[in-house]
This record gives structure tokens, sequence and C-alpha cells, in this order.
């Protein structure tokens, strides 16, 4: 139901803002996680690869 400007707010109202306001921080610090954990995982596959061709190259010239 929605309170136009001149009426009142009933008592809950206050309280259900706060709480929803609070599950939208909580939401946002979330994916702000899973954001930072892609990142990272992304930088650990790039120094994975880059290990792995220093290792092949390291074999490679060892074979040569």
């Amino acid at each position: 139901m929605a309170c136009s400007p001149d009426m009142a707010a009933p008592p809950a109202q206050p309280m259900s803002r706060a709480a929803g306001s609070q599950t939208h921080r909580e939401i946002g610090r979330q994916t702000d996680l899973v954001r930072t954990a892609g990142a990272l995982q992304t930088v650990l596959l790039i120094a994975i690869g880059v290990v792995l061709l220093l290792l092949a190259a390291v074999l490679l010239r060892g074979l040569a």
C-alpha cells in the first residue's frame, strides 16, 4: 500500500526500509567478493600458464 506524502507512514515501514537497505548492502558485498574471486582466479590461471611456458622452454633447451 503506497502512502501519499501527507499521510503518516506506518510504524513498520522505516524498519522495513532499513532491513531492505541492509540486505541490499549485503548483496553488494557478496557481489564484490565474487568479482574479486573471479579476478584472482584469472590472475592465477595466467600465472600458471606463464610458469608452464617457462618450464617447457627450460625442458626444450635441456633436450637440445
